[in-house]
């Protein structure tokens, strides 16, 4: 269009019989009476981020290999993310930890949508969100916009597609996410969808001989309706709920005493946004209400209570952004929130007293002054709010400069924050930029951490002030390369305030703002969008994240996810087998009907691709047993995370595989993960006879799912 930038989208689905509708922002480019070149680019930029930020589109999302369809998993191919462990997908950024990633979704501030979360994290084994709603993500790992707050390390913005306004399509589906489809089509006015999935290992348990088996189920919708031609009311409605029982299994903290674990949860995520378009910009008003309840029961063998949680986090939510571009070259960007979280916990831990046992009988001779207890009753209601203001400047095509700020007010906690944010990026050649910024990014403590005892309710918000300085090159209009270095440093951690004494027995559930650490690293990132048929991301990460030691904090240790090196390299080609001549002969062959789902015979559309992934070691903090108390403990002398567990390295191969029949596709996909089987450690079950258990995470793993769409 004359008088805006030209966009290249790549990874396009066109079904048979199906319209699809893409979303394109254009950015404004103003024309020279002279005449000008535009020159394409396959990489869209996220916006009013200067540094540190990738999008990702539908199609690099679900051919991710290792990704199992899942937007969380899907970004840790970037060179900033690591996770937890193979079992979750939890976002962690730059050596930082659980819970400091914020989720948006469709404007909508999500706590966190996995099915199996756990309070003050971000991540767990399934995603809730239906990827086949997803248009794109915008991720950020570092000095986000100012319009983005209350976490410490990156934003995950996710943006749902709009729904069929053309004709009602049906699809059927089974998968990582479970069983389950979809359905959309258009009303008057505008369109809807929603989806269903249901797991499935519950149904053929008896087959693999699976005694507890995780159940869960989740439901999405989406509906669109326009006002008039300026305004655009967005409904979106999440909702998940999941189950396990494990029966007869032990502790990690009492292997000789079988226990029963009855553990259950449910959210739902209910909001509506109002769009409207100005002349010179537009405005969302957004109204949300989101709940976690989790519902957690522990006994032993006689049946008797070791620890419930019945724990209710709910918030209600208004917030109101506006942009506005005063002259062609400028932007001002706006908005108040209002936030009002409601929590309820019922949360007990049986009383456990420490014993004294004789060493070579194994008799208890005595006990000591320590008992542990947790007994929490709290149900309370408070309010955050707060703003934001940010302006952005082109210079001559050469220089763009933003700077925000944003406030917030923390009711219960009574803490007034101020988050400054800046950043630049120069023109230095043609294709070539440099980009800087610096960022300072508060969050508030979590609930629990706040309830379980009445000294933490002025705990402070943990804060993060970032430096990242970087160079971007396009070599190509379909090749990128970014190299960014940065330094993050860590202030006002909220920990135990046990932490902070010598004593290894100490288990108060008080907090103090004592945690103090920085990271600092460089990453190097190069991508080949697909143009014709090979794609591919190389991306490489040397990081140190160190804390200093709240026992004796003149020394300091390596924070729990100082990895050091992260490798990743993905390639992937992709064929449209459907153009060629012989295939269009094969295919008509009635013994291709026979074949056709065998992952190595080309289908309509094909894409192999492969993940090589290697991570340092991870650092953790050796145990010392004591027959005395049958236990093992962190004793005075032992340094945080001295030691590290081996390197962890994985080979994932991913098969994706289209077929289009008339007014019905079919889609596929199956994956080997951890292709050579190799033993990568998950961590250590240390027991209470004195023996030491390694656990692993996942070994070789197929999986796959099918796709129909009519």
């Amino acid at each position: 269009m004359m008088g805006y930038k030209t966009i290249i989208k790549n990874r396009v689905v066109v079904k048979s019989g199906v319209s699809t509708f893409l979303r394109v922002e254009l950015e404004e480019e103003p024309i020279q009476m002279k005449g000008i070149t535009v020159k394409p680019s396959f990489f869209e930029k996220t916006k009013d981020a200067i540094v540190s930020s990738r999008k990702m589109d539908y199609g690099e999302i679900i051919s991710q290999p290792g990704g199992c369809y899942d937007v969380q998993r899907a970004v840790q191919a970037l060179p900033a993310v690591v996770s937890g462990t193979d079992q979750n997908n939890e976002v962690i950024v730059r050596g930082g930890n659980y819970g400091e990633n914020l989720f948006l979704v469709d404007n909508i501030e999500i706590t966190n949508p996995n099915h199996f979360g756990w309070q003050g994290t971000g991540g767990g084994p399934v995603n809730i969100i239906n990827t086949e709603f997803v248009s794109d993500i915008d991720f950020i790992a570092g000095a986000f916009p100012a319009r983005y707050g209350d976490k410490t390390s990156s934003v995950m913005d996710i943006k749902l597609r709009d729904p069929s306004r053309d004709r009602l399509n049906v699809k059927f589906d089974i998968g990582m996410a479970g069983a389950g489809g979809s359905i959309e089509g258009p009303i008057r006015n505008g369109a809807y969808m929603i989806s269903a999935h249901r797991s499935f290992l519950s149904l053929i348990k008896s087959s693999f001989g699976l005694t507890a088996v995780p159940n869960y189920y989740s439901i999405q919708g989406k509906m669109v309706y326009d006002l008039s031609r300026s305004h655009k009311l967005i409904i979106n409605e999440i909702y998940g709920n999941d189950w396990i029982c494990i029966e007869e299994e032990p502790s990690a903290y009492h292997s000789t005493m079988d226990i029963t674990i009855d553990a259950k949860s449910h959210q739902y995520t209910l909001g509506g946004t109002l769009k409207s378009l100005f002349k010179n910009g537009y405005s969302l008003l957004t109204f949300s209400r989101t709940l976690n309840y989790w519902a957690h029961y522990v006994t032993d063998t006689n049946k008797t209570e070791i620890y419930h949680n019945y724990a209710t986090e709910a918030e209600n939510s208004v917030k109101y952004d506006l942009t506005l571009k005063p002259k062609d070259k400028s932007e001002l960007c706006l908005g108040f929130y209002l936030k009002n979280p409601q929590i309820n916990y019922d949360t007990r831990q049986k009383p456990d007293t420490l014993f004294i046992y004789d060493p070579e009988t194994g008799t208890v001779i005595d006990t000591t002054d320590y008992v542990y207890r947790l007994d929490v009753k709290k149900d309370t209601s408070s309010y955050r709010y707060g703003g934001y203001i940010q302006y952005k400047q082109k210079i001559n095509g050469l220089l763009t400069l933003t700077a925000g700020l944003r406030y917030t007010w923390l009711d219960y906690t009574k803490n007034r924050l101020l988050s400054p944010r800046i950043g630049g990026s120069l023109n230095l050649l043609r294709d070539t930029h440099l980009n800087v910024a610096y960022g300072r990014c508060y969050q508030p403590p979590e609930w629990y951490e706040l309830l379980y005892d009445e000294r933490n309710s002025r705990l402070k918000s943990k804060y993060t002030d970032q430096y990242i300085v970087g160079v971007e090159h396009l070599f190509t209009e379909d090749v990128k390369g970014t190299i960014e270095a940065y330094y993050k440093e860590y202030k006002d951690v909220p920990i135990p305030e046990a932490y902070t004494t010598p004593d290894p027995n100490d288990w108060a559930h008080v907090y103090v703002n004592k945690g103090e650490g920085y990271c600092k690293g460089i990453e190097f990132f190069l991508q080949k969008k697909v143009k014709q048929n090979l794609w591919g991301t190389l991306s490489y990460s040397y990081s140190i994240a160190r804390m200093k030691d709240p026992r004796y904090p003149e020394n300091e240790y390596p924070w729990d996810f100082d990895f050091r090196n992260v490798f990743t390299l993905i390639a992937g080609y992709r064929k449209e087998f459907q153009e060629l001549t012989w295939f269009k002969e094969m295919k008509r062959k009635w013994w291709y009907n026979f074949i056709t789902f065998v992952p190595i015979v080309p289908a309509d559309v094909s894409e192999y691709s492969f993940r090589y992934r290697y991570i340092g070691g991870k650092p953790y903090t050796p145990k010392t047993y004591h027959p005395e108390w049958q236990k093992w403990t962190v004793d005075e002398e032992q340094s945080f995370n001295s030691t590290r567990m081996p390197p962890y390295t994985r080979f994932d191969l991913h098969l994706e595989q289209r077929w289009f029949l008339g007014s019905l596709s079919l889609g596929s996909y199956f994956e080997i993960e951890n292709l050579f089987n190799i033993p990568n450690i998950w961590n250590y079950q240390y027991n209470d006879d004195g023996t030491k258990d390694t656990i692993y995470q996942y070994g070789r793993m197929i999986i796959g799912g099918f796709i129909i769409e009519f």
